[in-house]
């Protein structure tokens, strides 16, 4: 394959539909008869960067390559099972780099876009980066932006300017937990399909952060500087230093269960105080009701461990969707109420759980499209 970087050129310009149709029958038929311009295009739709693209200005995108490329011409060669495409960075837009073959001592980083990927742990800054978590290497420094994130274990850590006051955005998807210590020490855990807006640095005033899910935090106590988490359906929860669990899950209800400290829960014009070990229920349509909880039930997910008393199959399925990233249908409705009591491990897998309700009696189950039917 002849003039490798120039090829390169118009695969990148093909992809974000840049060729005119001569140039692009041209490259179709160079295509055609060279097995290895074929590869490295197949290679390059598998990548998964068209779907960045549609967020880019295509000219502004276009113009970049070209100068990066330009750039890198003479340090490279191109390969077509080692491909690295960079846009360099434009107005407007972050820097998108994908590398299947990244160098040492490099991180991935994508670019501004509005669709954060559906796979993995990720975090969208203030700035538009977005940082996959859960490929980038444990223990190493991230940068975004003006921002050092720490990735340690299931743990972000970061640094960052006392300026950087914009929110980023943490996903937490199906099948997966993490956790965040923000700027001021205190600690976030995230359960599944879970997500945190907050800042690298709070505000002078306040310490504002935004959550959906379900999460256990830690707050650092600062007299002077109360911790405020804003919740689904228009609730506010107000802390100064404790530890609680959020439970967003439902919609249209939110649950705070308080372990230590005080909190005071507001949703409109209603409000309560919870005291240790009481529990704050709220629901769009109804008022605040407290009530004591049992830690047992209530946090054991935080060691992997769910506890369920009499409680109903078709109440149990959304948490193993979540758990397991797996979709669950109950075929038969009087299935669907019968009651289950007993703990479930997530290091177990869906399968344990599948075989003990089978051979208790109470339902059985099968597999078709990708999709668990229990019947």
């Amino acid at each position: 394959m002849d003039n490798n970087n120039g090829i390169e050129d118009l695969l990148v310009l093909k992809l974000a539909g840049a060729l005119s149709k001569e140039e692009e029958e041209r490259l179709d038929q160079l295509m055609a008869n060279d097995p290895k311009v074929k590869a490295a295009w197949e290679e390059l739709l598998q990548s998964g960067i068209a779907e960045e693209l549609d967020n880019f200005n295509t000219s502004h995108f276009i113009a970049g390559v070209k100068r990066e490329m330009a750039r890198r011409k003479q340090q490279r060669a191109f390969r077509s099972i080692n491909i690295m495409l960079v846009a360099a960075t434009v107005t407007g837009l972050g820097l998108f780099i994908y590398m299947l073959n990244k160098p040492a001592n490099t991180q991935k980083v994508l670019s501004a876009g509005k669709n954060i990927p559906g796979k993995g742990i990720y975090l969208q800054t203030a700035g538009g980066d977005i940082v996959n978590l859960s490929e980038n290497e444990q223990g190493r420094t991230i940068r975004a932006g003006q921002a050092e994130l720490y990735n340690y274990g299931d743990t972000l850590k970061f640094s960052a300017p006392a300026s950087e006051t914009g929110i980023n955005r943490l996903v937490v998807p199906a099948g997966e937990d993490y956790t965040v210590q923000l700027s001021d020490g205190s600690t976030v855990h995230l359960n599944a399909s879970s997500t945190l807006e907050f800042p690298f640095s709070f505000s002078n005033n306040e310490r504002d952060i935004t959550f959906a899910g379900e999460a256990y935090l830690r707050v650092a106590t600062e007299p002077n500087q109360p911790f405020i988490v804003h919740v689904p359906n228009q609730a506010d929860i107000r802390v100064l230093g404790t530890e609680f669990n959020i439970n967003s899950y439902d919609s249209g209800k939110v649950t705070v269960s308080l372990v230590q400290g005080s909190i005071k829960l507001t949703a409109g014009k209603q409000e309560a105080i919870v005291k240790p070990g009481f529990q704050a229920a709220y629901t769009i349509d109804k008022s605040i009701n407290t009530c004591p909880f049992d830690k047992d039930d209530v946090l054991s997910w935080l060691e992997g461990r769910y506890v369920f008393h009499n409680v109903p199959l078709r109440e149990i399925t959304p948490i193993l969707e979540r758990l397991y990233d797996v979709r669950i249908v109950i075929d038969d409705p009087a299935v669907a109420e019968k009651p289950f009591t007993g703990d479930i491990m997530k290091t177990n897998g869906l399968s344990s759980f599948l075989k003990r309700i089978k051979l208790t009696g109470n339902a059985d189950n099968y597999t078709k499209d990708d999709t668990i039917h229990i019947k």
